[in-house]
């Protein structure tokens, strides 16, 4: 009698996902049997174009390897078999998000589990792993000026603004300037910005 062993997956991502950061996925193999899988059990996870293989941060128990070119990322259950019925132990598989992903994007990265051995149920070998980006931007403002202001003669303060990341920052970017008393606002240059 040959052996069987319904495999399914499932994919949790751990939060959602940062534009410009690493963020990482669980992946959980379970073995629904009837038998035990003698047989050698992969995961392929196929990548989205928003996201570079980073590192697998579970090498003990899981051998990866990535193509980029196809982006895909195959994965070896490490510990011999026969893999008894339940859950193996997790596969985390970690990614760079591109800074440039804008909020609320639904990210689709699908993983799917194999093994030669006969699986009654192949319809549960795959999820899809969606999630959403949430980007994250530290703006910063440097104001300076330069001498001495004098009563009467125009003075100039100098404002820099500057974006620490992680992400790109999406939209419209607005800064406030309370002038204190006894200045007058003249006029505003600077490349893209309307005052």
């Amino acid at each position: 009698m040959l052996p069987a062993a319904d495999l399914s997956i499932t994919k949790t991502p751990n939060g959602p996902f940062t534009p410009g950061d690493t963020d990482s996925y669980d992946l959980v193999v379970t073995n629904d049997g009837p038998s035990a899988d003698p047989a050698t059990i992969t995961v392929v996870d196929t990548y989205p174009e928003e996201f570079t293989y980073s590192d697998n941060l579970t090498p003990d128990a899981w051998d990866c390897e990535d193509d980029s070119d196809a982006r895909k990322v195959t994965c070896t259950y490490r510990p011999d078999g026969p893999h008894e019925i339940g859950d193996l132990e997790t596969l985390t598989l970690e990614f760079e998000v591109d800074a440039d992903v804008p909020a609320d994007a639904e990210i689709v990265n699908v993983a799917r589990v194999d093994s030669p051995t006969i699986d009654p149920d192949p319809d549960n070998n795959s999820t899809d792993g969606t999630t959403t980006s949430a980007p994250k931007a530290d703006l910063a403002i440097v104001k300076s000026h330069s001498g001495d202001f004098q009563v009467g003669t125009p003075a100039t303060w100098l404002l820099a603004l500057g974006n620490n990341g992680p992400s790109t920052v999406q939209g419209t970017t607005t800064i406030s300037d309370t002038l204190p008393d006894g200045i007058g606002y003249v006029s505003a240059v600077g490349e893209g910005w309307t005052c």
